[in-house]
């Protein structure tokens, strides 16, 4: 980010790529915080205000990548971020910008500039498939938990009552004995 030749400075002085990139960290952060925060507290989030914080996200993205293609790496962890919010198509549109921005650079289109955002790109979607399989596993996991202990206190509270029921019989069999063993005495 310091001071470049005039030809490759890009469109923004160095001074503006800080506030750039400290705007993209400062925006970036306050959404997951609120977002965070909002689910501890069991809130919807909502999908309207997360789609405008990553639109948002996005725009001081590519603005960066537009002057400097090194920029394009922060496309990997945003790859994860947009197919939370959105979904696998606009992770193609941002391997395209991230090639796009990598070919601009000094040297033009590289094969590794190439296939390295396309094989991230791939990656988050194939690592984002499995986290959610694994969530609706967990969750499945969790209700059948839930299930189990109502079952066991189901069990529990059953059990309870037979034996209250049992402790009922045993005492009125006693009952029952006693007064007869007593009343056949006074007979005799």
């Amino acid at each position: 980010l310091a001071d470049r030749s005039p030809d490759a400075s890009g469109p923004f002085p160095a001074t503006t790529l800080v506030l750039l990139t400290a705007a993209l960290a400062g925006v970036y952060l306050a959404g997951t915080v609120l977002e965070r925060r909002r689910w501890a507290r069991g809130d919807d989030v909502g999908r309207g205000p997360a789609v405008a914080w990553l639109a948002l996200v996005l725009l001081l993205w590519g603005l960066l990548v537009g002057h400097h293609g090194d920029f394009a790496w922060v496309a990997f962890p945003l790859f994860f971020v947009v197919l939370h919010v959105v979904g696998p198509a606009l992770v193609v549109a941002m391997a395209v910008v991230v090639v796009a921005g990598m070919a601009a650079g000094a040297g033009g289109v590289r094969v590794p500039a190439v296939i390295g955002p396309l094989v991230g790109a791939a990656v988050a979607v194939v690592l984002s498939g499995a986290y959610r399989a694994l969530h609706a596993e967990s969750e499945r996991q969790r209700a059948v938990a839930e299930q189990l202990r109502a079952a066991q206190a189901e069990l529990a509270r059953t059990e309870h009552r037979a034996g209250v029921s049992a402790e009922r019989e045993r005492l009125a069999r006693e009952i029952h004995d006693t007064l007869t063993q007593g009343l056949a005495s006074i007979v005799l």
